[in-house]
């Protein structure tokens, strides 16, 4: 376990669920109220609550759950801060910048010829909006795969984080901020925090 600050502490992913368990019952208190966990995805918390509820089974007695968020979720409550896209905002800007990409960028995404009109861009728009979603859920951006050693097909993943670019750099002339972008650079603000004594990042 390496400790990143007197209250957060980064707990290796491997293992996960139990190692968490494990590090929350040294306390030897089943009140984890003043607890905040941020895991990676909803299936991590989800083990996690599980793995914690067989462990004090097997000991016996119940326990006040503690609270158990994704990036996300802890950072929704501070979105009303920043100029944030919806959806439509989001849509019409990516439809803006796959409009104006050259083909011979983006081949390693798309090898065989096809029509770009404008049915295409929104659907293709649509789908890079699901994408990012879900990859937010875990912190992540099209960048960040990216530059992940040994990921599969790696040189879509850099046409994706090429596009990522252009559109966020679309968005910000138009005084705007990328909805999980925001998510991950708060998601770990003191101010989102406050009222946990105790806080976990996984």
């Amino acid at each position: 376990m390496k400790t990143v600050s007197r209250e957060t502490e980064v707990i290796e992913r491997t293992g996960l669920a139990t190692a968490v368990a494990s590090r929350l019952l040294e306390n030897c208190t089943r009140d984890f109220s003043s607890f905040l966990i941020v895991v990676p995805s909803k299936e991590a918390g989800r083990l996690l609550r599980e793995t914690l509820a067989q462990e004090i089974a097997e000991d016996g007695g119940g326990l006040v759950p503690p609270t158990i968020l994704t990036p996300a979720g802890l950072a929704n409550s501070g979105l009303h801060r920043f100029p944030v896209t919806n959806d439509l905002q989001a849509s019409l800007a990516w439809v803006a910048v796959l409009q104006e990409t050259r083909p011979e960028t983006t081949t390693s995404l798309f090898p065989a010829p096809f029509v770009k009109d404008l049915a295409w861009c929104r659907e293709f728009a649509t789908a890079l909006i699901d994408l990012r979603r879900t990859l937010g859920e875990a912190g992540l951006t099209f960048a960040d795969v990216a530059a992940t050693e040994n990921v599969p097909e790696r040189a879509r993943w850099r046409a994706l984080a090429q596009l990522e670019k252009t559109w966020i750099t679309l968005l910000e002339r138009q005084g705007l901020r990328d909805r999980e972008s925001v998510r991950q650079a708060m998601a770990l603000e003191a101010s989102l925090a406050r009222g946990y004594p105790k806080r976990f990042l996984l």
